[in-house]
């Protein structure tokens, strides 16, 4: 499987990137009125930035994480499908932006 997803969050400077993103994305779903759950992983994930940040890093060294992560093709189609939705919504999402567009490049 060729998996695109760990360049986009392993290094340390994109990893609060990452996470931030992860945010402003439940920020938005919930500004359209979708329930995020479960509730408490979102709220882990905007409370605790730097655990998550940490977290990730380790999950990202594990073998295991290249079986688990989406293919670039499975997404591009994701983000293609969730920037409708970001488009709908009056939430700014600027690290998203700014990954989205690095991801793009690298890709």
């Amino acid at each position: 499987m060729d998996s695109k997803l760990p360049q986009v969050h392993v290094p340390t400077d994109e990893s609060f990137a990452f996470v931030a993103a992860m945010g402003e994305g439940f920020s938005v779903l919930e500004s359209l009125g979708y329930p995020l759950t479960p509730a408490k992983q979102a709220s882990w994930i905007t409370g605790y930035p730097n655990l998550i940040r940490w977290a990730l890093k380790i999950f990202f060294m594990l073998p295991v994480s290249g079986l688990i992560d989406g293919t670039a093709v499975e997404l591009t189609a994701l983000n293609k499908d969730f920037a409708e939705w970001r488009a709908r919504s009056d939430v700014p999402t600027p690290n998203w932006n700014a990954l989205e567009t690095d991801w793009l490049i690298q890709s």
